[in-house]
């Protein structure tokens, strides 16, 4: 996992493409996988990383390793502050599912009952996203 967020952030570094303003999207779907884009996703389950001016020269004083290890420094803090995150969302929502008997969503603007079948596919979800995502 290291090495994917160094190899991002070189990427990232060397990347012209890429000027101060650019805000890259990251965010993690159903089967656990992290994805990084410049388009905003549909959801609203995402962080985002600011990413800056690679255009200008580096200082004279950081090599392009050092800038590296800097910005993989700063990728494994947002990791953690969104697996922190999600761990605390799981954990809720857990305690909700098996708190209460009967669990009411909204869908499409109605509200609904879960079935017993649904409950237990989210209590098994939230426990897979704990034992991912809390340390």
């Amino acid at each position: 996992m290291r090495l994917l967020i160094i190899a991002s952030a070189c990427a990232l570094w060397v990347s012209p493409a890429f000027s101060a303003d650019k805000l890259i999207y990251r965010w993690v779907d159903n089967n656990n996988v992290v994805h990084y884009s410049e388009q905003q996703p549909d959801h609203n389950n995402y962080t985002t990383i600011k990413v800056a001016d690679t255009n200008s020269a580096p200082k004279q004083t950081q090599s392009a390793s050092e800038l590296a290890q800097e910005q993989a420094k700063k990728a494994d803090e947002n990791d953690k502050a969104f697996s922190k995150e999600l761990c605390e969302t799981a954990q809720t929502n857990l305690k909700t599912l098996t708190s209460f008997d009967h669990i009411r969503i909204q869908e499409d603007g109605k509200s609904r009952t879960l079935t017993p079948e649904e409950v237990e596919t989210q209590i098994a979800k939230n426990k897979k996203q704990i034992s991912a995502y809390c340390d």
